[in-house]
């Protein structure tokens, strides 16, 4: 008797609880500001990370991975990890780069790190990207399309 009541507590709360990130899985868009210096170029030159960027959070919920382009035309990416999640929002941190399409196969150079985080109300997010070395930063924010 005394195994089966905490077993028994313990299946009523998993039954009766709901998917705490189900809602953030889908495609995600949106905008960034700020500038860095281009990774290659001479330190007059800039580009704009995240200025456009599109997302995916996958059905398993355990990352968020996509491309940001600017209006210069370049291009980079991110993917993190989701770092916390309850009911009402969830955080996702990881790395961000640039690739340079000048070469083939294209090389994809880390230059720094996000944070992303995921309001399930209102199903929009806002983060924030920096530099390694913490010379330039810029935030972001967008919205879940699909």
């Amino acid at each position: 008797m005394r195994r089966t009541i905490p077993a028994l507590t313990i299946l009523a709360v998993l039954i009766g609880a709901p998917p705490v990130l189900a809602q953030y899985a889908g495609t995600w868009t949106g905008e960034g500001y700020g500038k860095c210096p281009h990774p290659y170029h001479s330190r007059d030159q800039v580009i704009y990370p995240w200025q456009a960027w599109e997302g995916l959070i996958p059905n398993a919920q355990n990352e968020f991975t996509g491309e940001w382009v600017d209006n210069d035309g370049n291009q980079g990416f991110f993917e993190g990890a989701v770092t916390y999640s309850n009911a009402n929002s969830a955080e996702y941190r990881g790395v961000w780069g640039w690739i340079d399409t000048s070469v083939s196969p294209p090389y994809y150079k880390k230059l720094g790190k996000f944070y992303m985080n995921f309001r399930g109300a209102s199903l929009t997010c806002k983060g924030e990207w920096w530099l390694m070395d913490g010379s330039a930063n810029g935030w972001m924010k967008g919205e879940i399309i699909n």
